[in-house]
């Protein structure tokens, strides 16, 4: 349930369960609850920057060896501040940051996110931001998982409910999504947009049913 913040001149794995693995791994029942924080203070400008950031509400970035999950989910909220300068990234998502090997994820009880999304450092980020409900930068199919949140990603190169890109098909088989997404502000607020409203209610957690329940 700890709070993260990051502020330091290096590349950036982190995750609410793990940052970066190699190692063949089962999670079952995992859940991260924490807030996860990129400050403004990680800017090329000021000689403080990350060079490549991977940021996700279980695992930042699953490469090589698959990874078992089974009843995880997130429900800390992700903010990558404004002003903070990125050389490449960040590939945010709320399960995770980046995905090369897909993850083993349990048919009947898979991985969800609840967390809300800000990456508000669009304009200020150098290149390839991509912010998803589920994961940001896939190149390997991530099936049942389900989303329901809202993501703020104003001048991102890509964002979605589901991937901020995706280079595999049928990425989202059996997968369910609901929230809202602003890719603009109104000022200093989110000029939301809702990409869908999930069916059934999620009953997983009270926070999910509560969110649906307010958006009714």
């Amino acid at each position: 349930n700890a709070d993260v913040v990051y502020n330091a001149d290096q590349d950036l794995r982190i995750g609410g369960l793990q940052g970066d693995s190699n190692a063949a791994q089962t999670w079952t029942n995992c859940y991260n609850k924490g807030n996860i924080t990129i400050t403004k203070d990680v800017n090329a400008t000021a000689g403080i920057y990350s060079k490549y950031m991977f940021v996700g509400g279980l695992s930042a970035a699953l490469r090589s060896v698959a990874q078992t999950y089974k009843n995880c989910y997130n429900s800390g909220n992700i903010t990558i501040e404004e002003g903070s300068s990125i050389v490449k990234g960040p590939y945010t998502g709320g399960c995770f940051g980046y995905v090369n090997t897909s993850p083993v994820i349990d048919a009947t009880d898979g991985v969800r996110n609840i967390g809300t999304i800000k990456v508000l450092n669009g304009a200020t980020s150098k290149t390839n931001n991509y912010v998803g409900g589920i994961v940001g930068y896939n190149s390997k199919p991530v099936t049942y998982a389900q989303c329901f949140c809202d993501i703020v990603a104003p001048s991102v190169k890509g964002v979605g409910m589901i991937t901020g890109v995706s280079y595999s098909a049928g990425f989202a088989a059996n997968s369910k999504l609901g929230g809202r997404i602003a890719t603009t502000m109104n000022g200093t607020e989110p000029d939301y947009y809702t990409v869908v409203k999930a069916e059934p209610e999620p009953e997983y957690t009270l926070e999910g049913k509560q969110w649906l329940l307010d958006m009714g």
